[in-house]
This record gives structure tokens, sequence and C-alpha cells, in this order.
């Protein structure tokens, strides 16, 4: 994916708003050094049920961004009103921002800081920052057991979601370099203990994915020349790397070499934009990738050049290949799949057909078995 004049937006010199607009009811790598928290006005915590939570970009595993909430609905949604609004601090670029609400709390961030806010009165409750961390557009947090994790450049953060500490036990005093770990941990003839991922250009533009106490974190970006893009499994409690995926294999130890190596020459670099889904009955995790690179240029790179623009699901304990779809071979014109995956049941003939959809910038929006990649309607 390019990075077009509307997706790199330059940091803000004004200020923004956070706004909340109710029906007239209340809604259900370093030491950790030059680090702020400010606690401010206690939050309003109601009973909710986990419906009334939103704690991931995509709302739950499936990525199905869903909720059967009913308060605003053709009736209520011309009684809409501003209930309270946020002065985000100046520099501080919320434009593709997702927040998060838990249990009374609101939570986003932007460059190297997070925050977090009364949901119902919109004050500040505490603000996180961090010395020495990247900004960059991002899409929004993720919240799991009692922990948010952001995600600046290269390196994933913990913080606990009520006191805005970081948390001590992951990573280095809460800060995780990722991507240097994971190239570490797959390649270690290559890249030595503490290398800087940042220096080839790896980034996280999007939360990972939670799930029985394992991050899946998903690296970007093509044009940045990334010898691949990175799939890591970390603990959520200490950062210890699980398993690493590149979806441009490297060599005979890579999953999936023997497919993708035949589809290219010089150039091997795709990186992934969106957050992974999870099927947890199948064991599977499933993921987009972005276009190759260059974008518009395939001269250095002759093949089909697996494995860019292309669904792909990996067993969830091991990062195993399990299969892929690639949508478009041989990309020459940026048409990547933008979403991430979604998956849904549907009953057809009476018979429930277990899929999982993506879709691209070509407008078209593909179908397929989710367990075994088969497409569900015929490819023509």
């Amino acid at each position: 994916m390019v990075e077009s004049p509307n997706r790199r937006l330059a940091p803000l010199t004004t200020t923004t708003l956070v706004v909340a607009a109710l029906v007239g009811l209340h809604p259900a790598n370093a030491e950790p050094q030059g680090r702020t928290t400010r606690t401010g006005a206690p939050p309003v915590i109601t009973a909710g049920s986990a419906q009334t939570n939103w704690a991931s970009h995509n709302l739950d595993l499936h990525n199905q961004r869903f909720a059967d909430l009913d308060q605003i609905n053709t009736d209520t949604v011309g009684q809409l009103q501003p209930r309270w609004s946020f002065v985000v601090p100046a520099g501080l670029n919320v434009a593709q921002v997702t927040p998060l609400v838990v249990d009374g709390l609101m939570y986003f961030h932007a460059g190297a800081t997070v925050l977090a806010l009364n949901a119902v009165t919109g004050e500040e409750v505490w603000t996180l920052e961090v010395d020495g961390l990247s900004g960059g557009v991002v899409r929004g947090p993720l919240y799991a057991d009692g922990k948010i994790y952001t995600y600046h450049g290269d390196q994933l953060v913990a913080t606990d979601a009520k006191s805005g500490e970081l948390i001590e036990s992951f990573g280095d005093g809460g800060v995780l370099p990722v991507f240097g770990l994971a190239l570490e941990t797959k390649y270690p003839d290559v890249y030595p203990p503490g290398f800087d991922a940042s220096t080839l250009n790896y980034r996280m533009n999007s939360s990972p994915t939670y799930h029985d106490n394992t991050l899946f974190a998903a690296s970007a970006i093509s044009e940045g020349n990334i010898p691949g893009g990175l799939v890591v499994a970390a603990d959520a409690t200490t950062g210890a790397i699980k398993w690493v995926f590149n979806t441009i294999p490297q060599g005979p130890q890579d999953e999936g070499w023997e497919l993708a190596d035949p589809t290219w020459g010089d150039g091997k670099r795709v990186g992934i934009w969106t957050q992974p889904a999870i099927d947890v009955e199948l064991g599977l995790l499933y993921f987009n990738t972005a276009n190759p690179n260059p974008p518009y240029d395939g001269s250095a790179r002759p093949g089909a050049n697996l494995f860019t623009n292309s669904t792909i699901a990996l067993d969830l304990e091991t990062g195993a290949l399990r299969w892929h779809y690639q949508s478009i071979h041989h990309d020459l014109w940026d048409w990547d799949n933008i979403t991430g995956p979604v998956l849904f049941d549907v009953t057809h003939n009476g018979e429930t057909i277990k899929g999982v959809g993506a879709a691209g910038k070509n407008c078209l929006l593909y179908l397929w078995h989710r367990e075994t990649g088969e497409p569900i309607n015929p490819m023509v």
C-alpha cells in the first residue's frame, strides 16, 4: 500500500477534538525513563457486559466490528447531541484512531503518548509519555487482560489500564522491540542480539490481536524496503517471542519458501497494514498482505510475487502456513487488500459455511471457506 497524501498526514499544528455524542442516555526498549503519568478525575464505571465495551480496533477476534446495541436507531438518531469534547494536545495525530471504551474508560494513543479519558464526562484520567518512541499514524490501541497495548514505530508498549503505569514484566520495563527480537529469533545468523529493526523501516500500522495470553503483531511497510513483512506471536505477559512468519520467505528455513521463491526476482518486500483475525475453534490466524515494492514497476520482480496481495491462514500455535490465496498476481497498480479479513458464518441450503472475506482496491470482495481456503463461489 502506497502512502497517499491523505494517508501520510502531517502532525497536527492545531488542536483536535474527540467528541462524544449521546441520545440523552448514559452509556452502559529502555528502562522506564522519561515517563510521566498524570492522574485526573476518577472514572464513572457502570456495570456493563462485553457488548458495551469496545476493546480492540476491529472489536472481536473475527474482525466483524458489529455490536448489536440499540440505543441509536432510526427513531433516536435525530436526538443526538454533543455530551462532551476533549482537546487533543497539539502535535498529536489521531486522524485514523479507533478509540477503545472499556468499563467506563476511553483509550487512544498518538506518537509517544497514551491517553485515558472518563468516557462519561470526557475528563482526563491519565496520560503516559515514554521518551524515545516514534510517532506516525496509528489505528488505535488494544485492551486485553487489564492492560493497554500500544504500538509506536517498531515498539510495543504495555500499560496498566487503570493506573497508566508501564507493565515492568513486559519486554524491557514495559517496552518491547518486537520486530528486532523477531528477526533475532528467526534469523540468528543474520541479526545480532539488540538489533534495531527501525533501521530496516519496520513499523506497526495497526494494533495486534490478543488470544490466550498471546499477542499477534504484524509489520508494515512495503515501501520501506523491509525484507518481508513479519507476523509475530509474543507472550502477552513477558514479550517472549513464540513464533515468526515472514510474508516473503527469505530461505529454506521459512514457511512457504518452495512456493514463493520461484515467483520473485531481486525485490522481495511486502508489509501488513491491518489487524489479524482468529478462529479459535479451527486454530487458525488470518491476515492480509499488501502490494509488492516497487509498486508500479515490476521489472525487478518477475513472477507472481508470493505472498503479496494475499489472504493467508497460519496455525495459531506454531505459525505454520495452512493456506493462502493471492488475489492480484504481479501487482503493478497498488491493488492490495486494504481491509483486515472478516470471519463469518452463513447457512445455505441447510449447511453452515464458515467463511472469511477480504476486499481490496480492485473493488472485488473475495470469499473463501476459512478452513481450506477454497472459494465459496467460483472465481471466474
